[in-house]
């Protein structure tokens, strides 16, 4: 099924949390890559992603301009593609390698990767890009505005599972851990133990509420990835 942003329910510059696929080539084989971040709708044609340059999102879509939004409603599959190491578990590895499937795109004459479980996606093509730079607690870093043009909307599914209070905490951990990751690699040591010590009231609250078992294995799996930044 074919639509616009607008019969989604989606608004024109509003930030939408989503992951994007994009992929590279090894050998004969496409090796998809999963990020979490925000896009912004210009209008129905075009939209706007802004990923870091240390990002591997970045490095694919120098080298190959196709990505896919997916529109997604398990916070653990956010955590899977944001806290993205070598050091996964074997459950999440396998995981990780069957969320993906490839859409394609008949007038590009191309196939690109998806996440199976999404509700929509939207393939697009970078239109252009522009270079910044920011200035933040974890120190300079260079990011690219890519505009996008978008391809096709494609909605599999009407979604019937709603982000609750869980789900937005657990993102909320999602986020402050990958700034801890940066903190870490920096050495900023206090700043890492604030961020630290945030997360750890989010799993409070997310393990007082309970019942949410998309957001309990996610915050598993961001304690794991908290471990491992310490190895």
């Amino acid at each position: 099924m074919k639509t616009s942003f607008s019969k989604l329910g989606l608004e024109r510059n509003y930030l939408y949390e989503i992951v994007a696929t994009t992929y590279s080539i090894e050998g004969q084989n496409k090796i998809p890559n999963g990020s979490c971040m925000g896009i912004r709708f210009i209008d129905n044609a075009f939209l706007t992603i802004t990923p870091h340059h240390t990002t591997r999102t970045y490095e694919n879509l120098k080298k190959i301009p196709y990505i896919t939004v997916n529109f997604i409603d398990n916070v653990y599959i956010y955590a899977l593609m944001a806290l993205s190491s070598s050091k996964y578990s074997e459950n999440d590895k396998n995981d990780m390698n069957a969320l993906y499937d490839y859409y394609k795109l008949s007038r590009e004459n191309i196939d690109i990767p998806y996440v199976k479980t999404a509700h929509v996606i939207i393939p697009c093509k970078v239109n252009d890009e522009k270079v910044f730079h920011k200035e933040d607690q974890l120190g300079s870093s260079s990011l690219s505005e890519f505009k996008l043009k978008i391809l096709e909307y494609v909605k599999f599914k009407d979604t019937i599972s709603l982000f609750n209070r869980s789900d937005y905490l657990t993102m909320e951990a999602i986020i402050l851990s990958t700034k801890l990751k940066v903190a870490k690699q920096n050495k900023e040591e206090s700043y890492a133990s604030i961020l630290e010590a945030k997360i750890e009231d989010i799993f409070n609250q997310v393990k007082r509420f309970g019942r949410n078992r998309h957001a309990l294995k996610a915050i598993e799996f961001i304690s794991e990835f908290k471990e491992n930044l310490s190895i």
